[in-house]
Formats: C-alpha cells, structure tokens, sequence
C-alpha cells in the first residue's frame, strides 16, 4: 500500500511536470483565464487528483496541494508574489481550493 506522505509530493511533482509542459499556452497573455482554467482542470489537476479516492490527508498534504495550485494559478494570471496579492484574490476563477476537491473525491 502506498502511504499519502509520499503519494502527495509525488503527484504534486507530476503536476508540475504537466504545467511545465502547457507552460507557453497557461503563461500566455493572448489567452483568457476562460481558456486556461479549463486547461488547467482538464490536465493538471487530473494529474494531481490521480489515486486520490484513496487518500486520508494531514494538514502537511493539504497545505503542498494548496500551495501548488496558488502558485500555478497566479502565475497563470500574472500575478507573483512581489505582487502581494491575497489568496481569495488569485483563487477567484476556482470553485473549491484542491485539497477540498480531494476530499470530496475521496471514497466513503
């Protein structure tokens, strides 16, 4: 069995992966977030999301996958941390933070 601590770190790696990839088209200014969310959902959070039915997180797993998504989220919409935006702010196009998303995927 697969234990979450090192489960979560590894998906979080493959997500990066895929962002690294989509790079150009998610950083780029000639697309609106109306297309890069959908972008972003279909590929990158698929790929975090993957196993996840089975994970029980603590608040350490939660924090990396929310830590995640807030930097890839702002740097889709341009905003770094020089920047000193809130979190609500660059979180406004997403529904659920993606730790909240995992427990909703988990099995019951």
């Amino acid at each position: 069995m697969v234990r979450v601590e090192s489960e979560v770190p590894q998906r979080v790696n493959e997500g990066y992966k895929v962002f690294v990839e989509v790079k150009g088209m998610v950083k780029s200014r000639g697309l609106g977030m109306n297309v890069k969310r959908p972008l972003y959902e279909k590929l990158i959070v698929k790929t975090l999301m993957y196993g996840s039915e089975l994970w029980g997180m603590k608040v350490t797993e939660r924090q990396k996958l929310n830590v995640f998504e807030k930097k890839r989220l702002g740097s889709m919409a341009g905003v770094s941390r020089v920047d000193r935006f809130r979190n609500e702010v660059v979180r406004v196009s997403v529904t659920n933070e993606l730790a909240a998303r995992v427990d909703m995927n988990v099995l019951k």
